[in-house]
């Protein structure tokens, strides 16, 4: 709303401005020769044009500070501003606009009680085309009941100017048709401004509407996110252990097998109660997932070289993550019951490398989507890691996943 009123404010400072200057010429060409006062008459234009200044300089600092940017960038209501009124603008610019139209009011009295017989009916008197621009700037920077008022007073002031100055033939008509043209562009300013408003308006609650359904819409994937996360995670947990035992492949009453079950409880129960504990460290993570994958019968060869330095949280979660998700893999789709497991730190990185002489398969012909694809493919690269699959048929499967600071 506030760029429509920096727009009315320059549009009207512009109108302004051709209007004072209609009455260069009348003294560049003597015709200050038809007032009784000349000099008060050019001292009185001049003191209009600094005025002039002067206010469009006011209404744009008020517009500016009157409605900063907030938080989001948007525009919001400064303080100290006024209560707005229907118009738009606050109660400081609807003091400057009453000012201005009491000025010009004034100037409709006075300089035509300065002119001559000589004088004609409206030419040489310069305050009637910037009276118009005051009622224009009346109509479009403030409420109707402001500018019904201004328009009221600036009809006054050019009816009691035109009884002040010198008599004629055409003086009614003259009066006539510049109360028509004053009223007339006053109306025609309103019912512009008026559009702009509205139209503005529109536009800010459909970006209103905009921002707040991208809004829901960012903090649903943000559920949606975490759902899969949560998933993941048990899919690489709790039901991985379940399905196993649920075909038969692990006897529950079994020691190894009651640790797993525990180890599981202990994960269920801190997603329950959002609990999360600090990373123990790269090392105690892998160990423990090959301890997991053991328990579920798969023969892990591990080997860990200097991984004494602590890795940032996200790193160190898909790190373990990929391990896990890549043994799962060995598990269910390689057709063989060993793997063998190396993470080697170097350089302030890591790198990991989980290997299986299994059945193999060919990458580019795996569709993306949940497991080892998309595991590496997303969760990898979104903390700057690097992952390289390889693998053929009955040639077994590498799964290289590196980290670097």
């Amino acid at each position: 709303m506030v760029r429509v009123d920096v727009l009315l404010i320059k549009a009207t400072a512009c109108l302004r401005a051709v209007q004072l200057g209609v009455w260069l010429p009348v003294p560049l060409t003597g015709g200050l020769a038809v007032y009784h006062r000349p000099a008060l008459v050019l001292a009185g234009y001049l003191g209009a044009v600094a005025w002039t200044v002067l206010l469009f300089t006011g209404l744009l600092r008020d517009a500016v500070t009157r409605s900063g940017p907030g938080p989001d960038g948007r525009q919001t209501a400064g303080p100290g501003a006024g209560e707005p009124v229907p118009g738009g603008t606050g109660g400081v610019a609807r003091r400057w606009i009453l000012a201005d139209v009491t000025i010009a009011a004034a100037g409709l009295v006075l300089v035509p009680a300065a002119c001559s017989a000589a004088c004609e009916p409206s030419w040489p008197h310069w305050v009637l085309p910037p009276a118009m621009g005051v009622a224009i700037t009346a109509a479009a920077l403030t409420g109707r009941p402001v500018a019904a008022a201004a328009t009221a007073l600036l009809l006054a002031g050019q009816v009691a100017g035109a009884l002040a100055g010198p008599g004629g033939p055409d003086r009614l008509a003259a009066v006539a048709h510049n109360a028509v043209s004053l009223v007339a562009f006053a109306a025609l300013a309103g019912l512009v401004a008026g559009h702009l408003r509205q139209n503005a308006r529109e536009l800010d609650a459909a970006g209103e509407a905009a921002r707040q359904a991208s809004a829901r819409e960012a903090a649903a994937q943000a559920r949606f996110d975490e759902r899969t996360q949560h998933y993941d995670r048990l899919h690489h947990t709790v039901l991985s252990t379940l399905h196993k035992i649920a075909r038969g492949r692990l006897d529950h009453r079994t020691d190894e097998v009651r640790a797993l079950a525990q180890r599981d409880a202990d994960y269920l129960r801190g997603l329950v109660t959002a609990g999360s504990r600090p990373g123990a460290g790269l090392a105690t993570a892998l160990a423990g997932v090959v301890r997991d994958k053991q328990a579920l019968g798969l023969h892990v060869h591990s080997q860990f070289h200097d991984l004494r330095e602590q890795l940032p949280e996200e790193v160190e979660s898909m790190l373990t993550n990929a391990v896990r998700e890549a043994l799962t893999n060995v598990d269910k789709h390689a057709g063989t019951d060993e793997a063998w497991l190396t993470a080697v730190g170097d350089d302030g990185g890591v790198t990991v490398r989980v290997v299986d002489r299994g059945r193999g398969f060919q990458p580019a012909e795996v569709a993306p989507g949940r497991g080892l694809i998309r595991e590496l493919r997303h969760c990898v690269v979104e903390v700057g890691g690097r992952v390289n699959v390889d693998s053929a048929p009955a040639q077994g499967t590498v799964v290289e996943v590196s980290w670097q600071r």
